[in-house]
């Protein structure tokens, strides 16, 4: 139930998302990164946004575990 909420809030939010992702990833566009990364990210900026739910340091460090 977890993993369907958060890929289903980050398919609802996808344009709010690749938003941040552009402003905050300087000199990196969303085609230039690797499908991998990209979604990694798309997860770990919908939590760090929409689910106050889970502390920022557990997203940044999920999101680092599951890039390794």
């Amino acid at each position: 139930e977890f993993c369907f909420e958060l890929v289903e809030g980050t398919l609802q939010n996808s344009e709010t998302i690749d938003t941040e992702i552009r402003r905050w990833a300087a000199h990196w566009s969303l085609d230039r990164m690797s499908a991998v990364d990209r979604n990694i990210l798309r997860l770990a900026v919908y939590e760090l946004l929409f689910r106050p739910d889970i502390p920022p340091k557990v997203t940044i460090n999920e999101a680092i575990e599951i890039a390794k």
